[in-house]
Order: C-alpha cells, then structure tokens, then sequence
C-alpha cells in the first residue's frame, strides 16, 4: 500500500486536485459566510453550547489547511515521478541502493515551480534540454502564486504564519497550475523525446514570431509571408505532437487553440491584416 503512493497514477491525481478545488471553493464560501453572517454565526455557536472563537479559530485554520494540502499534493506529485522514472519492479539489490541514496521516507524535493523543472532534469534522460512548457509560455504570474503558496507552507511550518491575501481567482489558478503539473509529469514519462521536440518547436514558433512583430515597418509582405509560413510548419508538427498526448489542462489546451489560430491566417491577406492576427494571438 505504501509502494503505490510512490507511483503515478494519473487519474487518481485528477481525483486529487478535484478535491482541492472543493476544498478552495469551500474555504471562500465559509469566509464570505462569517463575513456577511457573522450574527448568524455567533446565533449558531450559542444553539450547539459552544464558545463562538472556538468556532472562528476552526475556520481560519481552514486557509492554512488549503496551502498545506496544496504543497502535501505537490510534493507527492514529483516523488511519484521520480520513483516511477527509477521503476517499480527493480531487482532487491537495486531496491536496496535507491531507498538507501534516495529513502520514501525522507525525500521532501523542493516544489516550486524552477525546483521542479530542476528535479525532472536530475532525473531524466535527457536532463540539460527539458524545459517546463509553462516556462517557455512565460506563465510568470501562476508559476509565481503558486511559489508564494509553497514558501506559505515552509512559513507556516517554521513560524506558524502564512499569507492569507489570496483571492479567490489566484487560489483557482493555483489549482489549474496543478492540472498542468500532472500532464507534464505523465507527458513525461510517457515520451520525454517527444516532450523536447514540442519545446524546440514552441521555441521555433516564439523566435519567427517575435521576428515578425519586430520587422520594420518598409519590410516588404514577400518577408513577412515568408515567416508565417514558417510559423505554421513548426504549428502543425507542435499539433501533430498536442494531439497525441492526453492532457487535462488549461496551458496546453489553450496552447493547442493558439497553434490552430495560427494554421487559419490567410496568406492572402495584406501585411497589416496578418501582423495585426499574429500579435493577437497569446501563447
């Protein structure tokens, strides 16, 4: 029963993050609750015999009990990738040497979202060329909320205090950043080789894009027809790659969406009408 926290099962980490997205959405409803009910609350506190800061205390412990169940998942998350990348079926001998150099018990990998990417290059194969599609897409905001919520747990931990700004939306967005975490790690295990060719592609793709947007103005049409043309042979083999991977998450569908915009940019067009789509399309 222990082995299998240790390997990744990708639908029960869906499971998993569904649950924290209740959790999140319940720690909302109670907060708004006490806020605007705060009377009702206290009506409510006399009807059961018990001390109304009692009730108070329990749910403000329910914010940190979000952030710690949010890093507690994180971190299992990555364990799961790293023991299922050494194996599960390894001979005794084997066995003997991770659990001695790498023990269950006592592997706390650091979860933020540059340690991560760290520890995946640590791991794998092709370590020096794995990059976090996140990272290439420039989510600095997400990956930054998301950091903010895991240094809140070592806070919390070593001084029992924690940041309790978060909205509502920056606590989704968290969980949303969870989805993604579990594609990469289940893109990654299942075919690294093809996760480094969608990066070098979404590279290419960022590279003849931004050459375009920073073309002069006097660029004649031929040039910039030229590099969207480009743009679209790396879009398609980037799809090519995005429709054979199962993923659950907003980054890579909306990715999917943005590289299927591009494929729709009529050539025929003028210079103004296909610069104008292609600095409106995010990635």
């Amino acid at each position: 029963m222990e082995d299998e926290l240790f390997i990744f099962e990708k639908d029960t980490f869906i499971d998993d993050v569904s649950e924290l997205e209740k959790q999140v959405e319940r720690l909302f409803i109670i907060e708004n609750s006490l806020a605007d009910n705060r009377k009702e609350h206290r009506e409510f506190a006399q009807t059961i015999d018990l001390d109304f800061e009692i009730i108070e205390d329990v749910y403000k412990y329910y914010r940190p009990a979000c952030i710690i169940n949010i890093y507690t998942f994180s971190e299992r998350l990555i364990k799961s990738y790293v023991y299922t990348l050494l194996g599960n079926n390894n001979s005794p001998a084997v066995e003997t040497f991770i659990e001695k150099k790498i023990p269950k018990s006592k592997f706390s990998p650091n979860v933020k979202a540059s340690e991560i990417q760290k520890i995946i290059n640590e791991f794998s194969p092709n370590k020096e060329r794995f990059i976090l599609i996140a990272s290439l897409l420039k989510k600095e905001d997400i990956k930054k909320d998301f950091d903010y919520i895991i240094q809140s747990r070592h806070t919390y931990a070593h001084r029992g205090r924690y940041r309790n700004d978060y909205t509502r939306e920056q606590y989704l967005d968290i969980i949303r950043f969870l989805y993604y975490l579990i594609d990469e790690v289940d893109f990654c295990l299942t075919n690294m080789e093809k996760h480094i060719e969608l990066q070098n592609f979404i590279t290419n793709i960022l590279k003849l894009k931004s050459d375009i947007l920073s073309a002069e103005k006097e660029t004649p049409k031929i040039y910039i027809k030229k590099k969207l043309k480009e743009i679209k042979v790396e879009a398609k083999k980037a799809i090519c790659i995005l429709n054979s991977v199962n993923f659950d998450s907003y980054i890579f569908s909306n990715l999917l969406i943005s590289l299927d915009l591009i494929l729709h940019i009529d050539l025929r067009k003028n210079k103004e009408f296909i610069i104008n789509r292609i600095e409106k399309i995010e990635f």
